[in-house]
């Protein structure tokens, strides 16, 4: 190769360099979940022993328990008020714009700018299968509402993810198009991690 050709490819990969670095947002997807989680289990406890366990400690920890009906074995959680990227993954965002300058969890992202609010909710079903055997279900569901994103709601249970896409005014800030989300699984292993102790 000449020296002509040389200078000249250094100049592309130059050029080729300092366009990407010019682009005003660049995203990364959410990391994969490669097993999916296990949120039943059955414990060798009673059925008011399983039940007053979860109870306390939903009681004493970061969920509210919103309502509850020990006849049925239902117990109904909410959490994710704040800090939605605890709890659902969207990937990360990384914006240079000038009015943004934001780096980090696109959940936080939404947060930050478009007001996104998460309402996560959990239900735990307690079964009696005998004196001393319990069977527990749990199973997550995700609302997170934002301006910035079509659907505007996403919605989404353990174990299944939602779609969004970057509303046509907001992309002449880049080319991000779809980003997938699921859960984190911090709200449901934290359930397990009791059922766990029951055993």
């Amino acid at each position: 190769m000449n020296r002509f050709n040389t200078m000249a490819l250094i100049h592309l990969v130059l050029l080729a360099l300092a366009l990407a670095g010019c682009a005003p947002k660049s995203h990364t997807p959410p990391a994969v979940k490669q097993n999916k989680q296990k949120l039943s289990a059955t414990v060798n406890k009673s059925y008011d022993i399983t039940w007053e366990t979860l109870f306390r400690y939903a009681g004493s920890s970061f969920f509210t328990i919103e309502r509850f009906d020990k006849s049925s074995g239902l117990m109904i959680l909410s959490f994710g008020s704040s800090n939605a990227h605890e709890y659902i993954d969207c990937g990360n965002i990384n914006d240079r714009s000038v009015e943004r300058k934001y780096a980090g969890p696109y959940t936080s992202y939404l947060e930050q700018f478009a007001g996104a609010k998460l309402q996560g909710s959990m239900s735990i079903a307690v079964t009696e299968i005998s004196p001393k055997k319990t069977s527990i279900r749990v199973n997550g569901k995700y609302k997170f509402a934002t301006k910035l994103t079509r659907p505007t709601l996403l919605t989404f249970d353990s174990g299944s993810s939602a779609t969004i896409s970057v509303l046509k005014e907001d992309t002449k800030t880049g080319d991000l198009d779809t980003q997938t989300c699921h859960s984190t699984y911090k709200a449901e292993n934290k359930i397990m991690q009791v059922i766990a102790s029951l055993k």
